[in-house]
């Protein structure tokens, strides 16, 4: 540009959409556009001639870092920054050509405030929507409490009163001048009072946990028969005093999921009410099943729910998960346990599905298999996967404390965590990822350690095996060491440090080879 006089500068200018200044080396504002006044509110005697540095409260060695950039670059472009002018905040990015040799700057505003206030008000947005789901989860838990409390109540005083009947019985007993005919008596009743307050205690834990607001929980191995144990704790009183009959099936291998305890016993205690409400009116005549199971052609574990109640009207089965739909009267439900166990279910990479049944009421949610959960579930995955360290760690334990160990060993480390419950489960996993090493427990049901490494050799795998015992296991890695091409054996206990150093070991040894 061969003048930058004001007028050449308002004709160029003077309608732009971005905010724009001519300073000079001195940060004296020669020129502006309108969109400045319209946006600092000053009127324009209070702009030109001014210190663009007095104008705008930045800090002096950002504008003159800046400035110099330009100068030695020909432009420049700022970081985003934010200011506050006249009670109000900005938010730009500031570009700056260098003009006339350096004597003069055009400095061009990007008003980014808009964009950051939106951004700012949908990230407060999600916060209060995220709070306020946890809020309804919670509520939709005390719901759920409340509809048994009754149960409950009648549950913990079934166990009072044998405590207090058998200290009656004490009293009685220690006034006798032969305390020692009275020993056996004196030792049924103590054990008794002790067996009535362990039940006590175990209702009241398990309320505790259920009704406990989960922050930011991380998913573990699970037992599943664990969950429908403790579920069970908290709806048989409620079966009871209805007379209904509560039917379950449970398999006797280990069935193992990565999820939240507590949510997942959530979901079973409503579908579980839901079936008791259904039924509660026919008395002995009313029955509810529920069974776990693993799903027959697929990689996944079920829980069934069925009744023999009335089932779900066809016109009306298409809404049953949605938020707030409800069959039951004003104030006897939210219509929000179902459309919540949905939630639960999918965010355990699941499912709730209402099946047809020949009568009454089907409801199924699945679960995947844990081998499957453990990898798409790492949060760290795809980042791991593109790193040449990124190896896959297969763990086989049918001990879930030490599945939950390797997984929290080997967060935040390059490697890969899968879980599996049994050699026949871990074979189907190295067919589907392709583990680069395998650690594996000796004593597990169905295949155990040894027979599984043997049928991994024999489907042709020659990655690095490794055995996970106790010192008592020494004797089998011995044995089997040479005939299995065995890697180590790594000992039970064992710390972070030296699961982490086996594997870098094994991967470094290998990449040398």
């Amino acid at each position: 540009m061969d003048s930058l006089t004001p007028e050449n500068l308002a004709t160029l200018f003077d309608q732009s959409f971005s905010p724009t200044l001519l300073v000079d080396s001195k940060l004296i504002i020669q020129y502006f556009n309108p969109l400045w006044s319209t946006m600092l509110q000053l009127p324009p005697r209070k702009i030109k001639g001014q210190s663009l540095i007095e104008l705008l409260p930045m800090e002096d060695k950002w504008w003159k870092d800046l400035i110099k950039d330009a100068k030695e670059k020909s432009s420049a472009v700022s970081s985003e920054i934010t200011f506050n002018f006249n009670n109000q905040a900005f938010t730009f990015v500031f570009r700056v050509a260098s003009v006339e040799e350096g004597k003069s700057f055009l400095i061009f505003g990007n008003d980014l405030s808009v964009e950051r206030s939106l951004h700012d008000k949908y990230r407060e947005q999600l916060e209060q929507l995220r709070e306020g789901h946890e809020e309804v989860v919670q509520a939709d838990k005390v719901k759920a409490i409340g509809e048994l409390t009754a149960g409950i109540s009648h549950e913990i005083n079934n166990p009072l009163t044998v405590a207090s009947g058998n200290m009656e019985i004490l009293g009685f007993s220690l006034e006798s001048e032969d305390l020692k005919g009275e020993r056996e008596n004196l030792s049924r009743c103590s054990e008794n009072v002790i067996e009535a307050l362990d039940r006590i205690n175990v209702i009241i834990q398990g309320l505790k946990g259920f009704l406990h607001k989960e922050q930011q929980e991380k998913k573990q191995y699970i037992d599943l028969k664990e969950v429908v144990q403790n579920t069970l704790k908290l709806v048989e009183s409620s079966y009871d005093e209805y007379g209904v009959q509560l039917k379950v099936e449970l398999p006797e291998v280990t069935m193992v999921a990565l999820g939240h305890k507590v949510r997942l016993e959530q979901v079973l205690i409503n579908l579980l009410q839901n079936a008791l409400d259904s039924v509660k009116a026919k008395g002995p005549d009313g029955l509810v099943e529920l069974k776990l199971s693993k799903i027959s052609g697929q990689k996944g574990l079920a829980f069934d729910v069925t009744d023999n109640g009335s089932g779900v009207d066809e016109d009306i089965r298409a809404k049953i998960f949605d938020t707030f739909f409800t069959t039951k009267a004003m104030g006897e439900g939210t219509g929000l346990g179902l459309s919540l166990c949905r939630k639960i279910a999918e965010d355990h990479q699941g499912s709730l599905e209402y099946l047809e049944s020949d009568h009454g009421a089907h409801f199924r949610m699945s679960l995947p298999a844990i081998e499957v959960s453990s990898y798409t579930a790492n949060d760290e995955i795809l980042s791991k996967i593109n790193d040449v360290r990124g190896k896959k760690v297969l763990v086989v334990d049918n001990d879930t404390t030490i599945l939950n160990l390797c997984h929290m060993f080997l967060e935040n480390s390059p490697y890969i965590f899968i879980g599996s419950t049994g050699g026949e489960e871990a074979l189907e996993v190295m067919e589907r990822f392709e583990a680069d090493v395998v650690l594996t427990d000796l004593n597990m049901p169905k295949l155990n350690g040894q027979n599984f490494v043997k049928a991994l050799r024999d489907k042709g795998h020659h990655i690095p095996v490794f055995y996970v015992s106790s010192e008592k296991g020494m004797e089998d890695y011995q044995r089997d060491k040479d005939d299995l091409k065995l890697s180590g054996m790594l000992v039970k206990p064992f710390k972070r440090e030296q699961f982490l150093e086996l594997l870098d070991k094994t991967f470094s040894q290998g990449e040398e080879g």
